[in-house]
């Protein structure tokens, strides 16, 4: 997976007002825009996550093609998209998801009179079976790290890219390997 893509947009003045964008290389990638701005914006947003969604699937990015003004329909205009893939791919890993459980009446009424928090009692638990006790975000500059800690370890860092590719396997194992060997290489 490579960090950054460019890709040329067709944006094309609607019928009463607005632009529509669309990228010749990928399709089914369009969007619009109530304005020439409002329009870059939505097409960096719909790049980024057209691109995701490929990656996420295992589909073969195709390579842009030279932009060729000579094809555009009268008042369309052409310009170069960029897609900076740890960002979004860090701000996907990273966000909120809803998961539903089951637990016996009991525990639950338990829980609901102390007040208990599901969410973060699970993560914490989550975070336990892992083998991962601290979780520390910042930023270098390729994009975003992810510094995770094991007591039994030195501090271990890995791409938000490749711990979101580790987790997604569920494999505790693979992880562990994956950050001790990422360790064995920096030393």
């Amino acid at each position: 997976m490579k960090s950054r893509y460019i890709y040329p947009a067709v944006f094309e003045p609607g019928e009463v007002s607005g632009f529509t964008v669309t990228f010749p290389d990928l399709p089914g990638c369009i969007t619009e825009g109530a304005t020439l701005e409002e329009a870059f914006s939505m097409a960096k947003e719909a790049l980024e996550l057209h691109l995701y969604g490929m990656e996420a699937d295992g589909d073969e990015i195709p390579e842009p093609s030279v932009p060729d003004q000579s094809q555009l329909t009268q008042g369309a205009m052409m310009a170069l998209v960029e897609a900076w893939m740890p960002v979004i791919r860090s701000k996907i890993a990273n966000q909120s998801v809803k998961k539903n459980l089951t637990i016996p009446k009991w525990l639950a009424d338990a829980a609901d009179r102390a007040d208990i928090n599901y969410s973060q009692v699970l993560q914490s638990a989550l975070k336990e079976r892992l083998g991962i006790t601290e979780l520390v975000k910042g930023t270098d500059e390729i994009g975003t790290t992810i510094a995770l800690y094991n007591p039994d370890e030195a501090y271990s860092l890995v791409t938000a890219t490749s711990l979101h590719d580790l987790l997604l396997d569920e494999d505790p194992l693979k992880l562990r390997q994956a950050i001790a060997a990422k360790d064995k290489r920096a030393r």
